[in-house]
């Protein structure tokens, strides 16, 4: 009994400390990308075809990076959703790229599970190492040139992020 209480303790306490990192951190401005549009990063269509982000231009956008088994990450699919529905026809494009690796099917089981109705891109390891990318979910605020606005990680407030999309559609 002690001997699980042992392993039992250190094992809740580092799940707790995760688990805080994950849900608690707030939105950080970084400035580790000035613009995303500039970036050599090649991300693919569920259809396999091959879009550099350079072709975002001309959109402002709300480009997150996430992975599937991120509970944050699916915890802001309703809030994507909402704000695609909302600014669509504003001229922001919401696109959400997927690090895990798994392939197109998977990620569209994914998207119907979810009810997913923007964007969905896939992309290697190559684009946290070019991006700088530390944690997922990590969000973008892009302007149509591609000047990035904010960079969120983690869970982002949902009236916080509306509001920094509103302003980045006037």
């Amino acid at each position: 009994m002690k001997r699980h209480r042992r392993i039992f303790i250190p094992a809740l306490f580092l799940l707790t400390s995760i688990l805080l990192v994950s849900f608690v951190i707030e939105p950080a401005q970084s400035d580790s990308v000035k613009n995303l549009y500039q970036s050599d990063l090649t991300v693919k269509t569920l259809d396999g075809l091959d879009v550099p982000l350079k072709n975002f231009g001309g959109k402002a956008a709300v480009i997150t990076f996430f992975a599937t088994w991120c509970m944050p990450c699916v915890a802001e699919v309703p809030t994507f959703n909402k704000i695609h529905s909302q600014f669509k026809d504003k001229g922001v494009r919401v696109a959400c790229v997927s690090l895990d690796g798994l392939p197109a099917d998977a990620i569209r089981k994914f998207a119907k599970e979810w009810n997913i109705e923007y964007e969905l891109y896939l992309a290697g390891m190559e684009a946290p190492r070019k991006l700088g990318i530390l944690l997922v979910p990590t969000t973008y605020l892009v302007r149509p040139n591609g000047e990035v606005v904010d960079t969120y990680t983690g869970l982002i407030n949902e009236n916080k992020l509306i509001e920094a999309v509103g302003a980045l559609a006037r």
